[in-house]
């Protein structure tokens, strides 16, 4: 990828590519841009992550525009801070239900503009759809996902690039 500004409009009367916007900022070349869409679509092939369920939970996926709670491992208290008993409790639909209460307020809070008229009306979570077996099955009037539900004790999966498969 070269280093100019733009491309001649010719190419792009000729051409007529598909143009995809990454945000609102200024890139040195398109190598990194490049890399960011081929993650992104890499993420929708079957088997690539190994839950399917995960790009159904992630944020800006269909049935989904809202932030991603927090997430928390071991060990359960550092420096202070401690994991949210809710999360240690076992209890599956509880925990469904604080994730998706905290993606909406984190979302509430740094990225209002993805809600929808009637959750900026409101200053609680949507209440808790039903949960889809596929995309397919994703409730329409819901803006979250039910939430996969933690394993008390699972550790969850460490995707630092030296411990991917």
């Amino acid at each position: 990828c070269g280093r100019y500004e733009g491309f001649d409009q010719r190419v792009t009367d000729l051409l007529q590519p598909d143009e995809i916007s990454l945000g609102d900022y200024i890139l040195n070349g398109g190598e990194v841009a490049a890399m960011v869409v081929i993650d992104a679509v890499l993420r929708l092939v079957p088997g690539v992550l190994g839950e399917p369920q995960s790009t159904i939970e992630d944020s800006f996926s269909t049935g989904n525009r809202h932030l991603e709670w927090a997430q928390y491992t071991r060990p359960r208290e550092y420096r202070g801070h401690t994991v949210p008993e809710i999360l240690l409790s076992g209890d599956h639909e509880a925990i469904a239900d604080w994730r998706r209460e905290q993606g909406y307020l984190k979302t509430k809070e740094r990225r209002a503009d993805l809600l929808t008229d009637a959750e900026s009306a409101t200053d609680n979570a949507p209440a808790r759809p039903d949960t889809p077996t596929s995309l397919d099955q994703q409730p329409e009037s819901s803006s979250l996902p039910a939430s996969s539900p933690a394993t008390p004790g699972e550790q969850p999966q460490d995707e630092t690039p030296s411990n991917r498969n």
